[in-house]
């Protein structure tokens, strides 16, 4: 590698010392204020200080339950003299707006700002400034208030990102893993010559380490090798409001089984398709591109009517083998693809709720060159309960998702179908209880079981075995905030139960071996913030977390499709992580000028890995191969930064991260079973852009650097060392422009330099990544 190691731990205790500098009294937790979610038709008692608006709305919004869209622009620079009292929600509203000259109106749950006295389009325009508020849902005030907020990621005490739709859109051209890897501490396994998205949290990825969620419902489908180790998650990023990132330990429905933290893929809803105002709406999108893009579209319709909302949205996109920076075809990286998603919502700010969803996927793609159709659907069945009551809220959701392929051998056509059932429950409530006009405490508990059968059709192939996996958790947190003292205690237990036959060996003969694998974990987690300026927030965070074994490392088949070679393992145990963090949240308006804003998100992480389950021998003389559990801790850390600085014709972003990460690897790792590469040791991204015309215009370029990687090589007697994956650095740039409240019209350009590069935690050696790619459209909205 080309920085020495001596250099590179220098780099990181300087920035550990520069955290725990900041940090060094105490630490986390302070996301929204306990107070209690109600109808829009009842008294709210808030507590909200003077400041900034965009806050100040952002915690009245999280106490009444409803649903709040505005731009930055119209936000930028107002103050408000803060609330105090029990109030019905548009009465407060109205006092937090008093001197602003900004008004607001409503549909159904939904709350439209603007200015009236500003020309253009403002109201529910470009987010791309750092204090817009994007259509969120922070009812209740619960901790996970961050989800689909970019603005709250900055006042939570944990390591949260969120990317948005419309970056994913406009700044990234529709690429999700440019996206995903574009922000703190994630990345994603590229895998140019399959579809599906599998995502790294600092350093871990596959076999549920990250849980992977489309709308919150868990995607364990699971094939080995050729491009696919340990996972994929099947979305269109055309039908995508936004993903949200929790990285470490999670408390809650999201952290059962997970044991690196959660990426949720949100999909299109109602919201996201009216305009502000609208009762019902069209909206279709239509974009071209060069280099294998073709062309795609989205066609969306939305309607509410009182308390009830109805939305659909579809969308195709057909793709060939993209040119990489040499001008090589990289064979095998088309797609077809066709998706939809489709909601239903009664209760619209009801005490009962109901949201039922569906989300179709169907890509005929291909697998190392041969035929690998996909189809994944998700349903989901949502309810909530929110009376008149401090003690109850609660959530309970349903779920059903299958997953299937088809792999086509293009060496003797054999067909290896694999077909993944996932059903799931999960039941949470929170109750807030009042201290005193200064302190509160909210409770967050509840319980979550899903269940994982599956099914290869009698052929192992794609080394997968059929088997059942049964997971149940529950959790409990406590969150006391007094003054500017926050603290959050936490306990999560997962239990799981594997059951299954192994399949028989050929060579020597043996029958296959009934297997009933099943264990538990208590793992506690513990935070503690201070507040000591209302624009800064220190914390720190001790934490463990568990993830159980898959059915496909437990009851591993063998490699090829020749049922020998590798043997199952019915004794594997579940990886165990224990650690700490601590990070530093700021949210600063005027810090140079009147109208400017600051953000900025810094944490340190250190954590030992127990238990690290990898392919490897387990006895020479036998040569018996198999997933293992690996003996010793494995300590791993790094920092994490991300902020923006914005003038409203300007506005700066930045995502950096530096890690140390060389988790154990097992001698048959990347021959077909587990990871090939490792997380490069660091990577920035520097987002640059200009707002003109009125804003109606924005101009920006990125620039990605990643630095140098490892991957596993080519398996031989003796072992080789792995070989170094050069650093790169990526140009991307791009517009947007606003005509009027109906026509966007965008361009994005990838890799502008047209740059030769092999991308770091990618799956296959021979596939480079592409291109100088354009991507061009129009949105239309009515």
């Amino acid at each position: 590698m080309s920085m020495r190691i001596a250099e590179r731990s220098a780099l990181m205790n300087v920035l550990r010392a520069a955290l725990l500098g900041c940090c060094a009294a105490t630490a986390v937790v302070a996301t929204a204020s306990g107070a209690q979610a109600q109808t829009a038709s009842n008294s709210v008692s808030y507590n909200i200080p003077a400041g900034s608006l965009g806050s100040a709305l952002t915690k009245w919004a999280q106490a009444s339950g409803l649903k709040l869209l505005a731009s930055g622009g119209v936000l930028q620079g107002r103050s408000t003299g803060g609330l105090s009292g029990a109030y019905e929600p548009y009465q407060a509203l109205g006092m937090l707006l008093a001197g602003s000259g900004l008004t607001y109106s409503s549909s159904g749950a939904t709350v439209t700002i603007a200015d009236p006295n500003a020309g253009g389009n403002q109201a529910g325009a470009s987010v791309d400034s750092a204090i817009a508020l994007d259509t969120i849902d922070v009812s209740g005030g619960q901790s996970n208030s961050w989800e689909g907020n970019p603005d709250q990621v900055y006042a939570t005490p944990a390591g949260v990102s969120v990317v948005t739709g419309q970056d994913i859109a406009e700044k990234f051209g529709g690429n999700v893993d440019n996206a995903l890897r574009s922000t703190p501490g994630a990345s994603t396994r590229m895998a140019e010559s399959s579809a599906g998205i599998a995502v790294n949290i600092r350093g871990f990825e596959g076999f549920n380490r990250v849980n992977m969620m489309i709308d919150g419902v868990r995607q364990n489908f699971r094939v080995f090798g050729h491009g696919m180790n340990g996972g994929n998650a099947f979305v269109d990023p055309s039908l995508l409001a936004g993903v949200d990132i929790a990285r470490g330990s999670v408390i809650g429905v999201s952290g059962v089984g997970a044991l690196a933290g959660s990426a949720n893929f949100r999909t299109l809803d109602v919201d996201d398709i009216l305009m502000p105002g609208r009762d019902w709406g069209l909206l279709e999108t239509i974009r071209v591109g060069t280099n294998g893009y073709n062309a795609s579209v989205v066609s969306a319709g939305a309607i509410r009517r009182e308390n009830t909302s109805a939305s659909i949205a579809v969308s195709h996109r057909g793709s060939n083998d993209y040119r990489d920076g040499d001008g090589k075809v990289a064979t095998g990286t088309a797609e077809d693809l066709t998706s939809g998603v489709a909601k239903l919502n009664f209760g619209e700010n009801q005490p009962h709720r109901l949201s039922l969803g569906a989300v179709w996927y169907d890509n005929d793609t291909t697998l190392t060159g041969a035929s690998f159709p996909i189809e994944n659907q998700t349903y989901t069945a949502k309810y909530r309960f929110v009376p008149n009551s401090d003690l109850v809220d609660l959530r309970v959701n349903a779920y059903y998702n299958v997953t299937e392929a088809t792999f086509t051998s293009n060496i003797n056509g054999q067909n290896a179908p694999v077909q993944n059932k996932g059903l799931g429950v999960d039941v949470t409530n929170t109750s807030r209880v009042a201290l005193s006009d200064t302190a509160s405490v909210t409770f967050d508990y509840g319980a979550a079981y899903y269940r994982d059968e599956v099914d290869n059709g009698g052929s192992v192939l794609l080394s997968v075995a059929p088997g059942q996996q049964d997971v149940a958790g529950a959790f409990a947190s406590a969150r006391l905030n007094w003054k500017m003292l926050e603290v959050i205690g936490g306990l999560k237990y997962d239990y799981y139960a594997i059951t299954g036959t192994s399949e028989a060996f050929l060579f020597p003969a043996a029958p296959g071996v009934e297997i009933e694998n099943s264990a538990s974990a208590w793992s506690p987690k513990l935070t503690v913030a201070v507040t000591p300026l209302d624009w800064l927030q220190l914390y720190g965070t001790y934490e463990h977390s568990f993830r159980p074994p898959s059915v496909s490392e437990t009851m591993f088949p063998g490699a090829h499709g020749t049922r020998n070679g590798a043997h199952a393992n019915p004794n594997l145990r579940g990886e165990r992580s224990k650690g700490w963090e601590a990070g530093v949240n700021i949210r600063k308006d005027g810090l140079l000028l009147a109208d400017d804003s600051f953000r900025f998100k810094a944490n340190y992480f250190q954590s030992d890995i127990r238990d690290y389950v990898a392919f490897d021998i387990t006895d020479f003389n036998t040569f018996r191969i198999q997933f293992t559990n690996l003996p010793g801790v494995t300590p791993i850390s790094g920092v994490e930064l991300q902020g923006s600085y914005d003038v409203g014709v300007a506005y700066a972003n930045v995502s950096y991260t530096t890690t140390d990460i060389l988790l154990p690897q097992g001698i048959y790792t990347g021959s077909g079973a587990g990871d090939l590469g490792l997380l490069p040791e660091d990577y920035l991204t520097v987002d640059l852009g200009v707002r003109l015309f009125d804003k109606k215009l924005t101009l920006g370029g990125q620039m990605r650097w990643i630095g140098e990687s490892l991957r596993t090589n080519i398996l031989s007697f003796p072992i080789r060392p792995p070989l170094t994956v050069d650093a790169y650095k990526l140009f991307d740039v791009y517009a947007n422009y606003q005509a009027n409240e109906n026509v966007n019209l965008f361009v994005n350009a990838e890799n502008v330099t047209d740059v030769m590069y092999h991308p770091a935690l990618k799956s296959h050696t021979g596939d480079a990544g592409p291109g100088r790619r354009v991507v061009g459209g129009i949105s239309l909205r009515f």
